[in-house]
């Protein structure tokens, strides 16, 4: 059973999900949240067909597949600040989520990053910069049953100490 919490809770935003791959868990968010805009890259071709016809079948609105790959994504106006929150599935080094979410974000936009147990919070200080703060990490097992950790990293607004 899915308990469903409020809405503001999870994503109350426009939210990208990067390497979208089978679908999960943006497909499953949708049909809990009808109401969430969504927006799936998926790289590959063949994902992103069969992302598009899963849409199609399961009538779902306010979702688009976007079939590129999201570090030339960023680099387009119609992409770039149109945002609120970015999910990345173990993808890649943290820096490298946060520099190719980056572009995507509005101001005070949120990146969440599911990774492995194992980074320390020295280590995600120094490799985030001063353009983002972690605001929360939650211990989860991941989709396989191994330990990870859920991060969540708020983009600073220009002007304020952090975001200079």
């Amino acid at each position: 059973m899915i308990r469903r919490p409020p809405r503001s809770t999870l994503f109350p935003y426009t939210t990208l999900f990067r390497s979208s791959g089978s679908g999960f868990p943006g497909i499953p968010l949708k049909i809990v949240f009808p109401e969430l805009d969504l927006t799936l890259v998926e790289g590959r071709r063949k994902r992103a067909s069969f992302l598009r016809e899963l849409v199609r079948s399961l009538k779902l609105e306010k979702i688009e597949v976007v079939n590129a790959r999201a570090e030339n994504l960023g680099k387009k106006k119609e992409f770039q600040g149109q945002f609120k929150a970015i999910l990345f599935r173990a993808v890649g080094k943290l820096e490298y989520c946060i520099e190719i979410g980056e572009p995507f974000l509005r101001e005070s936009g949120r990146i969440i990053i599911m990774k492995e147990m194992g980074i320390s919070p020295k280590n995600i200080a120094n490799n985030i910069g001063d353009k983002f703060r972690l605001i929360n990490q939650k211990p989860i097992k991941n989709f396989y049953g191994v330990n990870s950790v859920l991060m969540t990293f708020e983009k600073v607004p220009r002007g304020t100490i952090e975001g200079k």
